[in-house]
């Protein structure tokens, strides 16, 4: 998954074409989250259409928003991120459209935010540090190191997955989790 990347980043080749490499990542996330709800006897939509569209809307409505909150002050991406944490699997394995899986992820994972949060600052920050460390180490009008593109693009795809076995890590605990009654 982190080829493209790097083949784009070390050649100096088109970033646009990074689109191409994005478009990988979204379908390994797609087919590693069916995989894991598999194999944890959890994938119950197997076949069921319609979620591949809602998979690719949810991405785009949290995707924008995440980045939108992690640019104000980061605090409300990382909020997001985590009430929106298991919306994926609720959509590849339970099947449900993206509105219905963006409002249950919200609702189900409201009391266990604080560990969501700090869930998602583990996963997450590796790859956070990973892009700062060019600004820090390089000269801005210098090219990067070959082994610091592999290094950075490979670090920020390691947590992309890590961060996808989160959301199914976390999806399956809410599962387990007793659930409060409705309220009026």
């Amino acid at each position: 998954m982190a080829l493209p990347w790097i083949a784009i980043d070390a050649t100096g080749s088109d970033q646009r074409l990074g689109l191409l490499s994005s478009l990988v990542g979204v379908f390994a996330q797609f087919l590693l989250t069916s995989a894991l709800l598999r194999r944890e006897g959890a994938h119950h939509a197997w076949g069921q259409p319609g979620r591949a569209g809602a998979f690719f809307f949810a991405g785009i409505v949290t995707g924008l928003a995440i980045a939108a909150g992690m640019l104000l002050l980061i605090l409300p991406g990382l909020y997001l991120y985590a009430r929106w944490l298991v919306t994926v699997p609720l959509i590849v394995g339970e099947g449900e459209r993206a509105g219905e899986a963006l409002r249950a992820s919200w609702r189900r994972m409201a009391p266990h935010l604080r560990p969501a949060i700090v869930a998602v600052v583990i996963v997450l920050a590796p790859g956070a540090l990973a892009l700062a460390f060019p600004l820090m180490a390089f000269p801005e009008d210098a090219p990067m190191p070959i082994w610091a593109v592999v290094a950075v693009d490979l670090l920020m795809a390691g947590c992309m997955v890590a961060s996808w076995y989160l959301a199914v890590a976390a999806h399956l605990l809410v599962q387990a989790a007793p659930r409060a009654p409705a309220t009026p």
